[in-house]
């Protein structure tokens, strides 16, 4: 299957005043991907053309009417295709909006939406990763996964302990979760 996923690789303050996201794509081959892209100035939701000063991407953008748009590298050892925007959010960015395109006319979106990172929010989680790493350097050993779904972030750590299978589960979110677990049936299920 295909996966997309976000990722805050730099902080403003470390940066300056850049917000780092890498944008991950997997499972797509190695066919033309791109990302078509725009921010949001007066909301993360609006979608706008950003100035060059509010936001850039590695490879570059190129301007088509509407939007940005940036072509994923091929796939990295592990099937992977990476695309680091840079976002300013000092410059009045308040967002940033995706979706993958593949011409003529496959578009790949969050159900119905574009994909949508609201920077306030992604900014409000560097607490949450630092007490991560903490717990990962802690147990350096420890297999970790880490995923965001509607605005929570989830970090698992499994290690093995004495032949028992020990869970820590991180989770960073304004929303009430209930979290399910048991064994794994043979199809993991």
């Amino acid at each position: 299957g295909h996966t997309v996923r976000v990722d805050v690789v730099g902080e403003p303050e470390d940066n300056g005043g850049w917000t780092g996201l890498e944008v991950s794509a997997d499972g797509f081959g190695d066919g033309e991907l791109i990302l078509h892209w725009g921010v949001g100035k007066q909301s993360p939701t609006e979608w706008a053309l950003p100035t060059d000063t509010q936001a850039k991407t590695t490879p570059a953008a190129t301007r088509v009417p509407g939007a940005c748009q940036t072509i994923f590298p091929s796939e990295d050892e592990q099937g992977c295709r990476k695309i680091k925007a840079e976002i300013k959010a000092d410059e009045g960015v308040k967002g940033f909006q995706f979706c993958l395109h593949r011409k003529p006319n496959d578009w790949l979106k969050d159900g119905k939406t574009n994909f949508i990172v609201d920077l306030a929010k992604s900014q409000g989680s560097k607490a949450f990763r630092s007490l991560v790493q903490k717990a990962s350097d802690e147990n350096p050993k420890a297999k970790q996964a880490f995923w965001s779904c509607n605005g929570a972030e989830v970090a698992v750590l499994a290690s093995d302990v004495g032949g028992a299978c020990k869970v820590q589960a991180f989770i960073n979110s304004e929303l009430d979760l209930v979290l399910q677990y048991g064994p794994a049936n043979s199809d993991r299920r």
